[in-house]
């Protein structure tokens, strides 16, 4: 049996930061503003899905203003050696006037590019000038505008809406071969936060296990506040492949590797339909009325 460690051991400190902020890349996000200027900003939340981008901006900016009312930006990707003309973007704002609440940390500038040392490049597509040291450019219209909600401390710290990730624990008791464990399951129970939301647990068996069998669980499952459902492999086959995409070319064949896994190993049912043949000879007995078989 492996052996555990407890975290006094390694040195390790349970801490609850402020905001789950670790350090990304920076992005310089050009706009236009009202006058027809540009406004640049540097921003850290951005990520790219297919063709789309997605920018995660807050609500007292000015890129945020200025794409609501125009649309219109360049994602502009600076190399590290920009950092110096990054760090003088850092504390400027296009508002004007600076908002009370971030005076005391921004001053505002009309014209960031030169603040910055950075050079304005006219763009192919959008009428917003790119960074021209940066060597990736992405011109961009913005489609649309989600305001997120979250936890009120957190909607306090950044001024408009953030995500919220609830931390989630799930308890898989897989069995291939016997039934379930009806005392292992109820011991997994009592591992589970009392009361707490985000508590699964699930047996994942070959058939369907019938519910009198699991009365003693369902009931200190729920008298825990967890979730419990019992789901086959066959369950889990199909609601995989109701959640790809068809466009989603590597997980559609990931999850078939895994039906066809489960298959090999015999663990959804053979719902295939056998008709067994009995050879009479040459012909059927005096008398044998043939009818034809409709399968399905």
């Amino acid at each position: 049996m492996a052996m555990t460690t407890s975290t006094e051991e390694i040195g390790f400190h349970t801490i609850s930061p402020k905001i789950l902020y670790f350090g990304n890349s920076i992005a310089l996000v050009s706009s236009a503003n009202e006058d027809a200027s540009a406004n640049l900003a540097p921003i850290p939340s951005f990520w790219a899905l297919g063709w789309t981008m997605v920018l995660g901006l807050l609500n007292d900016t000015k890129t945020l203003q200025n794409l609501r009312e125009r649309g219109e930006c360049v994602i502009n990707l600076p190399s590290p050696e920009l950092w110096r003309n990054v760090e003088l973007l850092a504390p400027l704002t296009g508002l004007d006037p600076v908002p009370s609440e971030k005076a005391a940390k921004f001053r505002h500038e009309r014209d960031k590019f030169a603040a910055t040392h950075f050079t304005p490049l006219d763009s192919e597509r959008v009428s917003v000038p790119r960074v021209k040291e940066c060597p990736a450019q992405l011109e961009a219209i913005t489609r649309k505008i989600h305001s997120l909600e979250g936890e009120g401390r957190l909607k306090e710290l950044t001024g408009d809406g953030s995500i919220l990730q609830e931390r989630v624990h799930v308890v898989i008791e897989t069995k291939v071969g016997a039934g379930v464990d009806v005392d292992q399951l109820t011991r997994h129970c009592e591992n589970f936060d009392k009361g707490r939301k985000g508590n699964y647990l699930m047996p994942l068996t070959k058939d369907k296990t019938q519910e009198h069998v699991l009365d003693l669980v369902q009931h200190k499952a729920k008298e825990i506040g967890a979730v419990f459902r019992n789901v086959t492999f066959e369950n889990l086959c199909e609601s995989l492949k109701e959640l790809a995409k068809e466009h989603e070319t590597h997980l559609v064949r990931v999850i078939e590797d895994y039906a066809a896994y489960c298959a090999d190993m015999n663990l959804p049912p053979d719902r295939r339909k056998w008709l067994r043949i009995v050879p009479w000879g040459v012909a059927p007995p005096s008398g044998f009325i043939c009818r034809r078989l409709n399968r399905r």
